[in-house]
């Protein structure tokens, strides 16, 4: 399976540039991408390396999230249903599960725009009924909200592309994805809908990100890139880094602040 190993185009780099020096603000100036968190590579022979942790690949359909399928599978709104694939794990995507990790409780400063957010990963509805197919909850996205929300951090091996973040909605505590083994963490289940197909009751996604150095080199912007391409999301910390124990963060999805969370290395 190969490895992947993104660059980002010097466009792009000008993008997150102007995103760096708006991301404290209510709105951005940062133009919008059409490419949602959470979302790999769609169509005929897209390759795996493109695809996000704990999606399934196909050689026809391309990286399908789990959405209420079984372990391994992904939903395809091309078919209206589960088609089985090839699971994409941590060691599959970065080729190592060594690396930091930390977890907070997301503390949610706009629940609108965090609602966006998970409808626009595919997560949930907009609205109450109207369930989709086997891909979306039937749950309205703000009732996933309303029990609690956390985010995991993890990077790898030392690359700046090499981060992996997990957002979720439906408990603050994940007990499957942080108390458990070193080395294990994320490996084991897919994208979840309800508890159809897992002891947990959340919905998540997962979304490789890009580091970069922000605020004269005493924070992070950790930017959410798809093929090469950042995304409107991603984790800003005006003061720390992944080598330290607690992390103090902010959430944006298009330019506006999503939660506040302090994060702890585990």
């Amino acid at each position: 399976m190969k490895k992947l190993n993104l660059s980002l185009t010097m466009m792009a780099l000008s993008a997150l540039v102007t995103l760096v020096t708006a991301c404290g603000n209510n709105t951005s100036s940062i133009s919008t991408n059409a490419d949602a968190p959470g979302a790999g590579a769609l169509g005929a022979n897209v390759d795996i390396a493109n695809c996000q942790v704990n999606q399934a690949w196909t050689q026809q359909y391309g990286c399908l999230n789990r959405g209420q399928c079984a372990y391994g599978s992904g939903y395809s709104a091309q078919t209206n249903s589960c088609v089985p694939g090839q699971l994409v794990t941590e060691q599959s995507k970065f080729g190592t599960l060594s690396g930091t990790r930390h977890y907070g409780m997301l503390q949610v400063t706009n629940p609108q725009q965090f609602e966006i957010m998970l409808q626009a990963s595919g997560l949930c509805n907009s609205s109450y009924g109207g369930y989709l197919g086997n891909g979306m909850s039937n749950t309205r996205c703000a009732a996933w909200i309303t029990r609690g929300s956390f985010i995991v951090l993890k990077s790898y091996s030392g690359n700046v592309d090499n981060v992996n973040i997990t957002v979720g909605a439906g408990t603050q505590f994940p007990s499957d994805l942080v108390t458990i083994a070193p080395g294990v963490y994320a490996s084991q289940i897919g994208t979840n809908v309800g508890s159809m197909y897992s002891s947990t009751n959340y919905i998540s996604f997962n979304q490789q990100a890009h580091n970069f150095s922000f605020n004269n080199k005493n924070g992070m912007q950790i930017v959410g890139v798809t093929q090469g391409r950042p995304l409107n999301f991603m984790v800003v910390v005006n003061n720390g880094n992944l080598g330290l124990d607690r992390i103090e963060a902010q959430l944006v999805y298009q330019g506006t602040e999503v939660a506040k969370v302090s994060m702890s290395r585990f």
